[in-house]
């Protein structure tokens, strides 16, 4: 039997047991980018997030993907945000964007959120989308 499947089979028996029967749990193996990062940096970065930084702004700081970010989070038992979106001025700003030919990719970049997001948002506000086959390219140029 491989290493990895004699894991998982002893997590597995373990799930079973009863509460202070058998061998102790044993934590999980630390994630690859805590290992790589180091427990010091992993807490400065939970830290920084509990602070109100996003998993965006971390990932670009620690030189990690939002995902691993997340994952950090959640194996640290760290409550995760739901994202913001946008700021009611920022909807004014967007809307106004839209109209004069930004594409919702733009803008979305702009101020750092989804294009859904963005779509989302503008639709709210009561903004008629382009049809997306090219009438905005008049406006790109």
């Amino acid at each position: 039997m491989t290493v990895r499947l004699q894991r998982v089979y002893a997590r597995a028996s373990q799930a079973h047991r009863e509460p202070g029967q058998g061998a102790p749990v044993q934590a999980r193996e630390p994630h690859a980018v805590s290992r790589r990062l180091g427990s010091s940096t992993v807490a400065a970065l939970i830290t920084a997030y509990e602070a109100g930084a996003t998993t965006a702004q971390l990932a670009e700081q620690y030189g990690v993907s939002r995902t691993a970010v997340k994952d950090l989070l959640h194996a640290h038992r760290t409550a995760v945000r739901r994202p913001v979106g946008l700021l009611d001025e920022d909807v004014n700003e967007a809307a106004r964007l839209y109209e004069v030919g930004w594409l919702l990719r733009k803008i979305a970049v702009k101020f750092n959120v989804s294009q859904e997001n963005v779509r989302r948002q503008l639709l709210s506000r009561g903004v008629v989308m382009r049809s997306g086959h090219g009438d905005h390219r008049r406006d790109q140029r």
